[in-house]
């Protein structure tokens, strides 16, 4: 059983997953996927150690796949994925949970009290060691949880992130290999 949950958005549109079918392509050389794989690969985290899944469930019926995803606007749509992501994590149990993005890390604050102060209003992101918890309750158990830089924007937004351990400071790129790396010890 995978004991990483890595936690992104949603999937992405309606004509973009009409198109994968049709093609038999899958998202493997998205920007998405190659920048995961290697950030993952030089962390140490193994893939096949990891679950991923999206906040959000479904697909958007829009040309754009970033931004808002569309149904977040639907309190009881909400109401109805966020139920499912805190069965998913129950069942799982994963030792880590990683967010990719500011919607997904906001989402899943929702779920701890120890992530709603700074996660909630997207500070985990942009504030020094805010993107790593340890010991984050959500339902009965404890998880440790980072919040990454989406990995589709990562190489223009990974300039602001710092995060500070026994080993050093560090900025950008080696602050969330740090992170991961601490997560993964």
């Amino acid at each position: 059983m995978p004991d990483i949950l890595v936690l992104g958005h949603d999937f992405s549109t309606v004509n973009e997953y009409k198109k994968m079918l049709r093609t038999g392509k899958n998202e493997i050389n998205s920007p998405t996927w190659r920048e995961m794989i290697k950030l993952f690969k030089v962390s140490g985290v193994d893939l096949d150690r990891c679950f991923f899944s999206n906040v959000y469930m479904g697909l958007r019926d829009t040309v754009s796949m970033t931004g808002v995803f569309p149904g977040s606007k639907n309190k009881a749509f909400v109401d109805r994925n966020m139920d499912f992501l805190l069965m998913q994590i129950t069942i799982i149990k994963p030792k880590l949970i990683i967010t990719l993005g500011k919607p997904a890390s906001i989402n899943l604050s929702h779920l701890s009290n120890e992530l709603k102060s700074d996660w909630s209003n997207g500070e985990a992101l942009s504030l020094p060691n805010i993107g790593f918890r340890r010991s984050v309750l959500i339902d009965n158990h404890l998880y440790v949880c980072i919040a990454l830089e989406h990995t589709s924007m990562r190489n223009q937004n990974v300039k602001r992130r710092r995060y500070k351990n026994e080993r050093g400071e560090y900025e950008g790129n080696e602050a969330e290999i740090e992170m991961l790396k601490d997560a993964m010890r």
